[in-house]
């Protein structure tokens, strides 16, 4: 469960991984690039947290530090950054 935007609004949804996948699935997300230390640190954070039931999970989210990253999953040490989003305090 949460919240995504879509069409401008702020929508529930039920399945989130359902509705990420079927958003960053089309591949017209163009990939994010990160500074090499940024890069480093994000990877790194994935894969110290990575779950075996994130194999079978295309897109995922992560938050790290200031930011939640959306990436493309690969399989183990293996993703796409397609979105960095900075953490907004009043949202929560």
């Amino acid at each position: 469960m949460g919240w995504i935007t879509k069409d401008g609004h702020r929508v529930f949804i039920e399945d989130l991984h359902s509705a990420l996948s079927e958003h960053y699935d089309d591949g017209k997300m163009p990939t994010v690039y990160l500074e090499k230390k940024e890069y480093a640190t994000v990877i790194s954070e994935i894969n110290t947290y990575y779950k075996k039931e994130y194999d079978n999970k295309k897109v995922l989210r992560k938050a790290i530090g200031d930011y939640v990253y959306t990436f493309e999953n690969h399989g183990y040490n293996n993703y796409r950054i397609v979105d960095k989003v900075k953490i907004d305090e009043d949202d929560e």
